[in-house]
């Protein structure tokens, strides 16, 4: 039977990379029958709604600010080695802060500076 599928959804992806990689292929690559990827691919059925628990846990974690385990993981198995999610976020924080201390510095240079070029700023003892 023909099911019409989103294509956002994990059965709607689950056909197109078995469209992509032909039924065959694809069995082997998962380590299941071209039948089960039928089945996953079906969305009629709530074989996604592990995948989904997955999600709403790593998303529980990253808004407790505990990064994404789950994720992370999946990156890892995919050979991807480029920062995780909260490195990325705690790189920008760390570039927000970075960019408030250069430019406080710039405005103190600027009262600090001599008022023309070739004069001296006088320091008082005190």
């Amino acid at each position: 039977m023909t099911y019409r599928r989103d294509e956002n959804t994990w059965p709607g992806r689950i056909a197109e990379a078995v469209a992509l990689l032909g039924s065959r292929y694809a069995a082997q690559a998962a380590g299941v029958s071209e039948s089960r990827l039928r089945q996953l691919s079906n969305p009629m059925r709530n074989d996604a709604q592990v995948v989904e628990t997955l999600f709403r846990l790593d998303a529980a974690c990253a808004a407790a600010g505990q990064g994404t385990p789950l994720s992370d993981l999946w990156q890892a198995r995919l050979g991807r080695t480029g920062p995780t999610r909260r490195e990325r976020r705690l790189e920008a924080a760390v570039h927000v802060a970075v960019s408030a201390i250069r430019a406080a510095c710039d405005r103190l240079l600027e009262v600090l500076a001599p008022p023309f070029p070739g004069s001296a700023v006088a320091v008082r003892a005190g």
